[in-house]
């Protein structure tokens, strides 16, 4: 076989290779709606249901946390006189009950704690899911950019099919060298390397999608549909991220929290009541009953109660400063994806409106003027390489616009309660 028969069995061989892969894809089923995905993290997410775990049970203990200590029940003999002589007129047996009565507010605050402590629970169930959601949307729409770059892959091969077939015919013709059919190769070598760089970085992003929704690895999740044309809410945004915010609704349940507990650990400092009752008879037999009444001397509270109130009143401080620093940082992150979506939509509009239109009339007439043998090859891959680079980059702009978009959402969009996720 000479040279040019090489050559033209190489390029047949790779242009044979070149979309097996991308039709493949394309013959998968289609992936689940975005949507979809939403509502099957927000049902049967494991980490969701950790979450409604430990908030029932957190509620469960709201009730004992104020509940009355069970009273002791006491049985006595009491002699007089000499001992070991039971049958003496003047003994006696009695039974008796004490009941522990805490300082009058001491249950309610105890209770009050207690339903903090679940309400804090609750808020990173919120946050957990804005989280979710904003990360569901942000991996779907970068699937979505690789599925739209494999498609650009597939679409230029053609394109490189064309540079091809003129390249090898003015080979024939003696107008080109081999040099021109070996970068013609190159480049449908790229073409196949960018496309396993692709289904890796697709398989790594579906896998973390899936791990999101409880599915199997193995699901199939064919080709994307097309992400929702979005904008973001107009007017000041920031009011309604702080009233919105799962960030914030965890650091203001926790600052509740921390002062329900400043509240309960100086109610802890009063003193508790016992009152007994008892009821006996002597040997007579005479009827014999028994009142009594105590109050907890608090002797050592310097040693206890004090510090666990100044305990508590620093994780109060504390807990004012987290949620003053989770307030500045929503506002933070608001900017910062309002910036991104502005960055993504500004430059989408530059390449689809210019940059692309124009490298694709580029290339178009670079392509046009080699096969008239007045242009340079050199230009013509050089043009086909920025309009496959263009695609690409749109393609990856409407990613980041979605992103950003989803990123604002989250953090102005409110998020049911515990209560009204599906159980």
């Amino acid at each position: 076989m000479n040279r040019l028969g090489r050559v033209q069995a190489w390029w047949v061989l790779l242009a044979t290779m070149g979309p097996l892969s991308v039709v493949r894809a394309q013959e998968s089923p289609p992936a689940p709606s975005l949507e979809d995905l939403v509502a099957r993290a927000m049902s049967r997410s494991p980490s969701l249901q950790a979450l409604q775990s430990r908030y029932l049970a957190a509620l469960r203990a709201v009730q004992p946390a104020g509940a009355l200590p069970d009273p002791m029940v006491e049985v006595g003999y009491r002699q007089e006189g000499r001992p070991w002589d039971p049958m003496r007129p003047g003994s006696m047996a009695e039974v008796s009950m004490t009941q522990a009565l805490p300082f009058p507010g001491k249950r309610r605050a105890r209770r009050e704690e207690a339903l903090a402590s679940a309400r804090v629970i609750e808020a990173e169930t919120r946050a957990w899911q804005q989280r979710v959601i904003a990360r569901i949307r942000a991996t779907y729409a970068h699937i979505h950019a690789l599925d739209r770059e494999r498609e650009v892959l597939h679409a230029v091969s053609g394109l490189l099919d064309l540079v091809g077939a003129t390249t090898t015919g003015r080979h024939v013709a003696g107008q080109a060298d081999q040099e021109a059919l070996v970068k013609v190769q190159v480049e449908r070598l790229r073409l196949r390397e960018r496309e396993t760089e692709i289904e890796a970085a697709r398989e790594v992003l579906v896998a973390s999608l899936l791990a999101l929704t409880d599915d199997p690895a193995d699901v199939p999740f064919g080709p994307t549909t097309p992400l929702p044309e979005v904008s973001l809410p107009e007017g000041d945004l920031e009011e309604a991220t702080i009233a919105s915010s799962g960030l914030v609704a965890v650091g203001r349940a926790r600052l509740q929290a921390a002062r329900r507990h400043l509240e309960a650990s100086r109610m802890e400092a009063r003193p508790n009541f016992l009152v007994g009752l008892g009821a006996g008879s002597t040997l007579m037999p005479e009827a014999v009953l028994t009142v009594r009444f105590g109050v907890e001397v608090p002797v050592w509270a310097s040693q206890k109660q004090v510090p666990r109130i100044e305990q508590a009143l620093m994780e109060m401080q504390s807990a004012e400063a987290d949620l003053r620093q989770q307030e500045a940082t929503v506002r933070s992150e608001l900017r910062a994806a309002q910036a991104r979506f502005r960055r993504a939509e500004a430059l989408r509009t530059v390449y689809r409106e210019g940059i692309e239109p124009e490298v694709s009339l580029a290339l178009q007439a670079a392509l046009a003027a080699y096969r008239a043998g007045t242009g340079d090859f050199s230009t013509v891959i050089e043009d086909f390489r920025g309009l496959l680079e263009a695609r690409a980059a749109l393609a990856r702009l409407e990613a980041d616009r979605f992103e950003a978009w989803a990123a604002v959402q989250a953090l102005v969009t409110p998020i049911r309660t515990l209560e009204e996720v599906p159980q």
